[in-house]
């Protein structure tokens, strides 16, 4: 923002929507997948400057968890809808931010899917349950990196949503961590495009078979 110290000013608007940029960019289609994306992004980014922070000035480890664990939430979300599809069902999901329940519906539905049913794949996925949860743990209802305290009680005190532990956490570590689940989901991701699109085309060459016996039999009789 410059030295300058400025003020605000008659006139002043946040959003203008003309396009000055012949790169200028903000999504593709407003989409859970395409959300997701630009939270892990954003994520990838401050993860890497808080690692690199000197002491105390890590001013953006507790967005960085923020972001990555909003991109995690639009995943599981995604993910359960496409995986839905994949089922021949109207998955939808809920209104809630809880990570674990998510998780435990979308491995349901992978397993309907038939994938990941190797040794090797569930192992993988127990793995993941454990990574899920850690998250879920620290975080809920998704409000404990984004406010100090929760909503105040009967007796006017607050609930502090973060343990004392996270007065310090080594974000070397989470950010390993959250390159490993972000690379799982954007593999699971991949894969169940893959499987949907094989599903569509039979379903597409299924009713074009039923089509052809119609038209053919309704000749065949008149």
């Amino acid at each position: 923002m410059g030295d300058e110290y400025t003020w605000p000013e008659a006139g002043g608007t946040f959003f203008t929507f003309k396009r000055t940029r012949d790169d200028a960019y903000t999504w593709m289609r407003q989409s859970l997948h395409e959300y997701a994306y630009m939270y892990r992004e954003s994520a990838e980014v401050l993860m890497e400057r808080a690692c690199n922070a000197p002491g105390l000035l890590n001013v953006h480890a507790i967005p960085a968890v923020y972001l990555f664990r909003h991109f995690v939430e639009l995943s599981l979300k995604d993910l359960l809808v496409q995986t839905g599809r994949l089922n021949d069902k109207t998955e939808s999901y809920p209104d809630k931010h809880r990570l674990e329940p998510l998780w435990q519906k979308l491995r349901a539905l992978l397993d309907e899917a038939e994938l990941g049913d190797s040794d090797d794949d569930r192992a993988t996925l127990d793995v993941v349950d454990d990574l899920i949860r850690q998250l879920d743990t620290a975080d809920p209802s998704a409000m404990a990196f984004r406010y100090p305290v929760g909503t105040q009680r009967k007796d006017g005190s607050r609930e502090v949503l973060l343990s004392d532990n996270f007065e310090y956490f080594d974000m070397r570590t989470f950010r390993d961590q959250a390159e490993r689940l972000a690379h799982f989901l954007e593999a699971c991701g991949e894969q169940v495009h893959v499987y949907l699109e094989i599903h569509d085309d039979l379903a597409r060459e299924y009713q074009d078979f039923l089509r052809d016996e119609t038209r053919d039999f309704l000749e065949d009789d008149w």
